[in-house]
């Protein structure tokens, strides 16, 4: 899948981490195995190889963890250069 914002600039996969909730298309990565998501896994261990997704999300996930510079660190592993982030 891929997407194009408002400034023409593409990216090809979105990871959503805590997604609980993901939106179609996006692929989604939470601890917790009753959520919708596609992968259960640790955000502090993300599965995926290096530069693979050009936009990520992580909404309240930080606030809840006890080593946020782990899983920062892990969330720019896996992005590509220059992809969109929010938090």
């Amino acid at each position: 899948m891929f997407f194009e914002d408002k400034e023409g600039r593409n990216y090809s996969l979105k990871l959503d981490v805590s997604c609980e909730k993901r939106k179609r298309g996006d692929t989604g990565v939470d601890v917790n195995c009753d959520s919708e998501s596609d992968i259960v896994a640790d955000a502090h261990f993300l599965c995926f190889r290096e530069s693979s997704f050009g936009q990520l999300s992580a909404y309240a996930l930080l606030e809840h963890v006890n080593k946020s510079n782990k899983i920062l660190a892990e969330m720019k592993h896996v992005c590509k250069e220059g992809a969109h982030v929010t938090i």
